[in-house]
């Protein structure tokens, strides 16, 4: 999907990293379409989910959309702590 909101669920895991923690965000997309637009659609990602952190608090380093990073590519941003 094109989606660029966060669910409950998200926000839920989101709102338990305290706030001050250091952190980088990468993004990736899942397989269907372009290689142009999955890479645009990481990068959004990564973008909604270094703002709602940024909100709280949150220190981000750096927010990467990476694409397409394999046949089994999903669409998630992974929180890595500094």
């Amino acid at each position: 999907t094109r989606k660029l909101s966060l669910t409950d669920a998200a926000r839920s895991v989101l709102d338990g990293i305290a706030s001050g923690t250091t952190v980088t965000i990468d993004a990736t997309a899942s397989p269907e379409g372009t290689e142009a637009f999955n890479l645009e659609l990481s990068k959004n990602r990564a973008n909604v989910v270094a703002e709602y952190l940024k909100g709280r608090g949150v220190n981000v380093e750096s927010a990467n959309g990476l694409g397409v990073t394999g046949d089994d590519s999903q669409r998630v941003a992974r929180i890595l702590f500094k």
